[in-house]
């Protein structure tokens, strides 16, 4: 082999090796991070949705046939609900949509015909004053993949230094960003009606994210909201209960004096 030829390889080889690089820095990989406990940037929202209970990795084929239903404006979203380092595989619940309406906007109802018909369901997302949330770049299908695998550590690491109570882990697919949250309040209420329903099996059991089983939730109240002590969980089984003011006003306070990392 000529040495033209050899040198014309290494440098096809070193333009590919730049390309890769560039794209995963376009996508995200030094992207900073920063999780604040506050006012979420959403408000309240209609969702058409399809619930799951297997496999997070799952959820692609969700987000491909929403994708294929509604208009390119239209923002889809995840809700996992089970901490995936301690609910197996084939029993993690989740619910996968788009979102219809936001604030007092009234959603397309051909639109709603039209997912009602493919087997999609309804639900009312209330709008909460606090939330642990932060944003990614949604610039390449690369985004999605480093965003997981840089955002929950994070997320992990925020909830145990702050202590907070905050579930269920909520994401939202913009044209330019990824919007991670997670309730702080009226938690129950982003708890699609078959991810409230109670399962036998004791391994699916709530669990917290650094890895303890809340059997009684002493952390957490009815609503999953925090209670004062020890309430580090991100991933809680709740009940229907719905948060009242008063637990919204001790919430706000807690959350209130919270930095961001």
């Amino acid at each position: 082999m000529s040495t033209a030829i050899l040198w014309g390889i290494a440098i096809l080889f070193l333009l590919l090796c730049l390309t890769i690089i560039s794209l995963l820095f376009y996508s995200g990989l030094l992207y900073p991070i920063e999780f604040k406990a506050g006012k979420p940037p959403v408000g309240s929202l209609q969702i058409a949705y399809k619930f799951g209970r297997g496999q997070y990795s799952d959820v692609g084929e969700y987000f491909g046939e929403v994708g294929k239903l509604v208009p390119s404006a239209y923002r889809s979203f995840g809700m996992y609900y089970d901490d995936p380092e301690k609910v197996p595989s084939g029993k993690q619940r989740y619910a996968v949509g788009t979102i219809l309406s936001e604030g007092d906007a009234e959603p397309d109802k051909e639109l709603m015909e039209k997912l009602e018909s493919n087997g999609y369901k309804f639900h009312n997302i209330p709008e909460v004053t606090n939330m642990v949330h932060t944003t990614f770049p949604n610039k390449s299908f690369l985004s999605i993949i480093i965003g997981m695998q840089r955002v929950y550590p994070a997320f992990g690491t925020y909830i145990e230094e702050t202590g907070l109570s905050a579930h269920p882990c909520f994401e939202i697919y913009d044209n330019d960003l990824i919007y991670f949250m997670a309730p702080l309040a009226k938690q129950s209420e982003f708890y699609v009606p078959e991810a409230k329903e109670k399962q036998q099996d004791p391994e699916t059991e709530s669990l917290s994210l650094d890895g303890s089983l809340d059997e009684d939730n002493s952390g957490v109240d009815g609503s999953g909201s925090s209670s004062g002590e020890d309430s580090g969980s991100s991933f809680e089984e709740l009940d229907a209960s719905q948060v009242t003011e008063e637990e919204d006003e001790e919430v706000e306070e807690e959350v209130k004096d919270e930095g961001s990392v």
